[in-house]
């Protein structure tokens, strides 16, 4: 598990943000603060980034990861 926020609190929000550089696809999974419509997965390449709906901040860097939907389908909402 990666945890990217907790029920209070987004992780890694303004200049900070985690680099993963080992997510796999059948094993891993995304723990992110809040509901899906609060995220948006952006395919830049070879990285997928999640980002914050409200502001495009960027939380994390999915590195060598497929596509985004790859992602997105292992995240989990808390809060």
């Amino acid at each position: 598990f990666f945890y990217l926020g907790n029920d209070d609190t987004n992780y890694y929000v303004g200049s900070g943000r985690a680099y993963v550089t080992d997510f796999s696809t059948f094993s891993d999974y995304v723990m992110l603060n809040g509901s899906a419509g609060n995220y948006s997965f952006v395919d830049t390449g070879s990285n997928i980034e999640i980002r914050q709906s409200s502001d495009a901040d960027v939380l994390a860097v999915i590195q060598n990861v497929a596509n985004a939907s790859d992602v997105s389908s292992r995240a989990i909402y808390i809060g």
